[in-house]
C-alpha cells in the first residue's frame, strides 16, 4: 500500500507529507521540575550502546564510537567544549536523561513534532531515509501490507509510525544487530529502519547481498542535536559550531569513513595496480575524458539534488505555515498523514480510520466528502460540525484525489478549515437582518434609494406598505411627487432641490403623504444622506421614511393638554394664594386651639386630682368604718374589765396580782387598737418610688382591715393563699386597688341580699405573671353594664352610696402605674375580678 503511494513520484507534496511522524510517548519525567540550565565547560552527551554506525560502544575498547560521536567531538572542539559520554537505552531512557538533567545533549536524534515539544533542536546534521527492508529472495513483499511481521527500533519514528496499524504485527528491538539477524533468520518478514544504518551494518557483516530495500523510502527525516529548552547558552554555542562543521571537508571525510562500503581483505587496489600497469597507456589517454564526464555528471546530479531539496523544503514550509489542516487518507479511510495544523485541530490520529477517530463511528460517515471523492473521482466540499471538550466547532472540508501513474485514485487529500467564526458571523448576520427587518416593521420605518442618474427609486417592503403602493407602481420622480400630500408637495420639492441637492445638506423633513391604495393621509419623517461618485458629484440619496402619524396625534393631544395644564396651573396659583391666606388663618386658629387644649388638659388634670382625692377620702371613710368594727370588741372588753375591777374592789377581793392581770389584758386591747391605727396610717401613705413587694403580704394587709367588718355583715371570706410571687411597683397603691375591689364585692352582696354571701380570694403565679382574683356570688354584672364598670363616675348604687371612682382608680393604679392589667368577667355564681402584674425578681431592689 505504501509502496503504491510512494510511486506517485510526480507529486512532491505527497513525498513531503510522508515525512511527518506520530507523537512520542511523553514520560512522566517531562512533567517533573526542569533541572537548572547548563553551565561550565563540559557537555554530558548520552548515546545508545548499539545503533551502528551512528553510535555504538566499541567492543574492544569499550569507548563510544560512530559517525555521530566523531561529529560530536569535532563540534565540541570547534565550540571549545569538553565531552563526557554516557550510555542509555534507546529512546525513552535517553529522552528522560536529557529532561531530568542526567545528560545535556543527544547527537543526531531524529526530529519529529513530539520531540520538538520536549527539546530544542539545532540545525540538521544529516538527512536519512526510513525504508522497508526484506530478504532479497522474498518477492512477495511490495510494501507494508496486512499480516506482515515487521521489526523496528523501540520508541523510534518507525515504531511511532506503525503504532496505529492494527493489521501489522510489530516487534520492537533495542539492538540493530538483533533485528538484522532476525530478518536474515526469517523471524520477521521485514524491517522498518533508517536505510543507511541497516545497509552499513549489513555491509560490515558481509550480508548486504542478502537484503534489499522494498520500493522507495517510506519517509525521510532529519537528525539534529537535541538539548533541553532552558539551555539557551549551550544551544547557541553548539548550533554555531554545527554551522561550521557540517559541509566542511572534514564532515565529508567522516561521512565517507562511516557510511561507505568497507574495504575487503583482498584489496582491489592491489589487483587494480597489476592491471593498471598493463593498461597504463590507455588509462592515461582515457583519464582526462572520464574525469571531465564524471565531473559534469556530478554537477548535474548535485543541481538536481539541490533543486529537489529546495522544492521539498519549500513545500514542507508551506504545509507547516498553512492555517488549514491537511491530511491524506487511503482507500480504507485510514489516516496516513497529518500536518501540524490538522493535528492541532483534530488530534494525532495517524494510522486510525477517520470515521472512528473523528466521529467515533464504526462505518463511513454519511455524505463523507473523502468517500465521495474515492467513489466518483471528483473534488467535494462540505461543512461538518465537531464537538471537542464541550465546544462545537464548524469546519469546511475539501477533498481532492491523488492518482498514481495508472491514473487510479490511490489516496485522497483532505483539507479542513475552521469556519466557526464565519458560520457564527453568518448566523449573527442573519439574526441581525431579521431583527432589523422586524424593528423596521414594528417601528414602521422603511428604506429607500433614489438614483439621480436614472430618476428612479427603490424601496423596502415596509416602505411600500407604508405608502400603500403595489407591484408595478411607477417608482420615478412623478410617482414620488404623487404620493406627497398637496399641502407639502411644492415646499418639499423646493427644499429637496435647493438645500439637499444644491447645498448638499442632509435630508430632514416631516410631511404628509397620501397612501396610493386607500388615499388615507399619513404623517411621515424622512431622513437621507447623499452618496457621491469619484468626481464628488451626488449620484443618489439613501435613507429612511418612518410613519409618525401616531406621534403627531400624540403631539397635538399634548399641545391641547399643555393648554389645559397652563389653565390649571393658573387656577392652582390662585388657589395657592388663597391657601396661603387660609394657612395663616389656620395657624392663628391653631394657636388659640392649643391654648384651649392646654386649658382643658389642666382642667382634666384637676378633675383627676379631685377624683383621686375623692377616691382616697371614700376609701378612708370605708376604712374608718372598718376600724370602728375593729375597735368595738376591744372597747367592750376594756369596759367589762374596768367594771370587774370596781366590783372586785367593792367586794374586797381585788389584790395586786388580780389588778395587774386585768391591767395587762386592757393594755393588750389598747396595743391592738394602736396597731390598727398604724396600719390605717401606713395604708394611705403615698409611695414615693417603686419597690419590690410580696403580693401575698399586700393581700394579708387588706384582709386584716376588712375581716371584722365583713364578719359583722355576715359575709364569709375564703382565701386560697398561694405563692403569687414578688412584683415591682407601689405596694400601698396596689393594696388600695385590691381594697376597692373587695369593698365593691361586699356592696354588691349586701345590695342584692345574697343568701350565704361569700367572697373567694386566690393568689398564684401564671407563667411570668402574679395573679390575684376576687370572686363573689352576687349574681354577676349585666352585659349592658360590664363594659362600663371601670368608667369614671359610673356606679350602679344610689348617688348617696357611691361615687363611681373606686374601680376606675383601681384600674388606673394596676394598668397605668404598675403596667399590669385589671379585668372582670361573669361566672356561673357572680363576678370575678382578675389582677395581673409581671413578676420581677431584679437584684439590688429594696422590699416594701
Amino acid at each position: 500500500m505504501f509502496y503504491n503511494m510512494i510511486m506517485i513520484t510526480s507529486r512532491p507534496t505527497l513525498l513531503l507529507l510522508m515525512l511527518l511522524t506520530a507523537l512520542l510517548h511523553i514520560n512522566s519525567a517531562a512533567a517533573a521540575p526542569p533541572p537548572p540550565p547548563w553551565s561550565g565547560g563540559t557537555v554530558r552527551v548520552v548515546i545508545p550502546r548499539d545503533f551502528p554506525p551512528t553510535y555504538f560502544q566499541d567492543s574492544k575498547t569499550g569507548k563510544p564510537s560512530g559517525f555521530a560521536v566523531d561529529i560530536m567531538n569535532e563540534v565540541a572542539r570547534t565550540a571549545g567544549l569538553k565531552v563526557e559520554y554516557i550510555f542509555g537505552k534507546p529512546w525513552q531512557e535517553i529522552d528522560e536523561m536529557i529532561l531530568d538533567g542526567r545528560a545535556d545533549l543527544v547527537p543526531n536524534l531524529a526530529v519529529n513534532q513530539a520531540r520538538k515539544e520536549l527539546f530544542s533542536f539545532t540545525r540538521p546534521v544529516e538527512t536519512v531515509a526510513i525504508s522497508l527492508f526484506a530478504l532479497k529472495s522474498n518477492t512477495d513483499i511490495t510494501g507494508l501490507a496486512a499480516g506482515l511481521t515487521v521489526g523496528t527500533m523501540r520508541m523510534s519514528v518507525g515504531d511511532t509510525f506503525m503504532r496505529g496499524m492494527r493489521d501489522l504485527h510489530v516487534i520492537t528491538y533495542d539492538s540493530v544487530h538483533k533485528m538484522l539477524f532476525d530478518l536474515l533468520a526469517g523471524q520477521i518478514d521485514a524491517a522498518l529502519i533508517a536505510e543507511p544504518n541497516l545497509i552499513k551494518m549489513a555491509q560490515d557483516a558481509g550480508v548486504d547481498d542478502k537484503i534489499k530495500v522494498v520500493g522507495s523510502p517510506v519517509f525521510e527525516l532529519k537528525r539534529a542535536m537535541a538539548l533541553r529548552k532552558n539551555d539557551g547558552a549551550l544551544f547557541k554555542r553548539i548550533d554555531e559550531a554545527i554551522k561550521q562543521v557540517v559541509g566542511s571537508p572534514l564532515y565529508s571525510e567522516l561521512y565517507k569513513k562511516w557510511w561507505s562500503k568497507p574495504k575487503p581483505y583482498w584489496n582491489t587496489n592491489l589487483v587494480m595496480l597489476v592491471v593498471g600497469l598493463a593498461v597504463l597507456a590507455v588509462a592515461i589517454v582515457m583519464g582526462g575524458w572520464r574525469y571531465a564526464t564524471i565531473k559534469q555528471m556530478n554537477s548535474r546530479l548535485n543541481d538536481a539534488l539541490n533543486a529537489a531539496e529546495f522544492e521539498r523544503s519549500r513545500t514542507q514550509a508551506i504545509l507547516d505555515a498553512l492555517n488549514d489542516g491537511i491530511s491524506i487518507q487511503d482507500s480504507e479511510m485510514r489516516v496516513i498523514y497529518q500536518n501540524p495544523q490538522q493535528i492541532e485541530i483534530t488530534g494525532d490520529h495517524i494510522g486510525e480510520f477517520c470515521y472512528q477517530a473523528y466521529q467515533q463511528k464504526k462505518t463511513v460517515c454519511e455524505g463523507c466528502p473523502v468517500w465521495k471523492t474515492f467513489t466518483d473521482g471528483c473534488s467535494h466540499v462540505d461543512i461538518r460540525s465537531f464537538e471537542r471538550e464541550g465546544i462545537t466547532r464548524h469546519f469546511e472540508i475539501f477533498s481532492s484525489p491523488l492518482r498514481d501513474k495508472s491514473d487510479k485514485i490511490a489516496f485522497v487529500i483532505e483539507s479542513i478549515r475552521d469556519v466557526t467564526g464565519r458560520i457564527e458571523a453568518e448566523e449573527a448576520l442573519r439574526d441581525r437582518e431579521f431583527w432589523l427587518l422586524e424593528s423596521q416593521r414594528i417601528g414602521k420605518i422603511g428604506s429607500y434609494v433614489l438614483d439621480f442618474t436614472t430618476g428612479t427609486w427603490t424601496s423596502s417592503a415596509v416602505l411600500d406598505e407604508l405608502l400603500g403602493i403595489e407591484t408595478g407602481y411607477a417608482k420615478d420622480i412623478a410617482g414620488w411627487e404623487a404620493l406627497i400630500h398637496p399641502e407639502y408637495r411644492n415646499y418639499l420639492m423646493r427644499y429637496f432641490r435647493k438645500e439637499v441637492v444644491g447645498e448638499r445638506k442632509p435630508f430632514r423633513a416631516e410631511f404628509k403623504v397620501v397612501r396610493q391604495c386607500d388615499n388615507k393621509e399619513r404623517w411621515v419623517q424622512g431622513i437621507g444622506e447623499l452618496v457621491y461618485d469619484a468626481e464628488d458629484k451626488p449620484t443618489r440619496i439613501t435613507g429612511t421614511i418612518q410613519d409618525i402619524t401616531e406621534r403627531k396625534s400624540t403631539e397635538n393631544m399634548l399641545q391641547e393638554q399643555t393648554k389645559l395644564l397652563e389653565q390649571e396651573v393658573a387656577v392652582r396659583q390662585m388657589a395657592q394664594e388663597a391657601l396661603v391666606i387660609k394657612q395663616q388663618q389656620l395657624e392663628t386658629l391653631n394657636e388659640k386651639l392649643e391654648e384651649r387644649v392646654f386649658e382643658e388638659l389642666e382642667k382634666n388634670r384637676d378633675k383627676d386630682r379631685i377624683m383621686m382625692h375623692q377616691g382616697r377620702l371614700a376609701a378612708m371613710g370605708e376604712m374608718i368604718g372598718n376600724i370602728a368594727h375593729q375597735w368595738r370588741q376591744p372597747l367592750n372588753n376594756i369596759g367589762l374589765l374596768v367594771q370587774g375591777i370596781l366590783v372586785d374592789y367593792e367586794d374586797g377581793t381585788l389584790d395586786a396580782v388580780s389588778l395587774q392581770r386585768q391591767i395587762d389584758i386592757c393594755m393588750d386591747s389598747v396595743q391592738y387598737m394602736s396597731r390598727t391605727i398604724d396600719d390605717f396610717r401606713s395604708f394611705f401613705r403615698p409611695d414615693k418610688e417603686k419597690r419590690l413587694f410580696v403580693v401575698g403580704d399586700a393581700l394579708t394587709r387588706v384582709l386584716s382591715l376588712v375581716r371584722a367588718n365583713f364578719a359583722n355583715s355576715g359575709i364569709k371570706l375564703m382565701v386560697e393563699d398561694g405563692d403569687a410571687g414578688i412584683v415591682l411597683g407601689y405596694a400601698n397603691e396596689y393594696s388600695q386597688a385590691l381594697l376597692n375591689i373587695v369593698v365593691n364585692a361586699k356592696d354588691a352582696l349586701l345590695e342584692r341580699q345574697t343568701e350565704r354571701p361569700a367572697i373567694e380570694l386566690r393568689c398564684y403565679r401564671s407563667d411570668d405573671k402574679s395573679v390575684v382574683t376576687v370572686h363573689d356570688n352576687a349574681g354577676g354584672i349585666s352585659d349592658t353594664l360590664i363594659d362600663k364598670i371601670f368608667d369614671p363616675y359610673f356606679t350602679t348604687k344610689e348617688k348617696t352610696q357611691g361615687t363611681g371612682i373606686g374601680l376606675y382608680m383601681a384600674k388606673m393604679i394596676i394598668e397605668k402605674n404598675m403596667g399590669g392589667s385589671l379585668t372582670v368577667r361573669n361566672t356561673d355564681k357572680g363576678a370575678e375580678f382578675r389582677i395581673e402584674v409581671l413578676l420581677n425578681l431584679s437584684q439590688g431592689m429594696t422590699y416594701a
